[in-house]
């Protein structure tokens, strides 16, 4: 592996290890962690393209890379999904979540939405 794919390996792995506190963050319900994680997986994201422009060819090329690549993108979708569900929930939980966490909930939601938008178009891998 060159250097280059190494650091593009690398800033993966860390998304990944990212995408994987989020999941337990948007589990538990820890809204200050999910917003820092998801401000941490901007960055890192930034990391991953800046590492992809100095690759000489497509990860996906890359046996290792290309399922590094749709591991995440897996996980990305379920924690989407598990957050969605989540808000979709929250009403027949009888009081489990407060007022002022489900305004807080919906932000993350639609920053992460927001998020997620904006990649569609840069972390086309």
């Amino acid at each position: 592996m060159s250097p280059e794919e190494k650091a593009f390996s690398e800033a993966v792995d860390e998304y990944e290890t990212l995408l994987h506190s989020e999941t337990q963050a948007i589990v538990s319900i820890e809204l200050d962690e999910l917003e820092q994680i998801v401000q941490e997986k901007d960055r890192a994201l930034e990391s991953v393209l800046n590492a992809r422009e100095s690759l000489m060819r497509d990860p996906r090329e890359i046996p290792e890379l290309g399922v590094n690549l749709d591991r995440i993108l897996k996980i990305q979708s379920r924690n989407s999904q598990t957050l969605n569900n989540l808000i979709a929930q929250q009403p027949r939980n009888d009081g489990e979540i407060t007022p002022e966490q489900t305004s807080r909930i919906r932000k993350i939601r639609t920053a992460y939405l927001n998020q997620n938008e904006n990649r569609g178009k840069r972390f086309d891998v």
